[in-house]
């Protein structure tokens, strides 16, 4: 969880500082995101796609997919 969080402040520092304001801490979402390999928040067609590079290039993909997924959804969120 502290490698996400160093790599989420490095990548998204805006995302990163509103959920630590808002008390949201990764433990509450990525740990179920990551034991699902992420079926739980995209489609099968995506999360088979992370699980390609998964395998390709190892654990860094997991916590770079769960970046790219904030950042997604954050957009949504905010409504840009």
């Amino acid at each position: 969880m502290s490698l996400f969080k160093v790599i989420l402040e490095a990548n998204a520092p805006k995302i990163c500082n509103q959920l630590e304001r808002e008390r949201v801490l990764p433990q509450s979402y990525l740990f179920k995101w990551l034991l699902t390999l992420f079926t739980n928040v995209i489609n099968l067609d995506a999360a088979s796609r992370i699980w390609d590079l998964f395998f390709l290039d190892g654990d860094i993909i997991l916590y770079k997919a769960a970046v790219a997924i904030l950042k997604i959804k954050w957009e949504d969120l905010d409504g840009k």
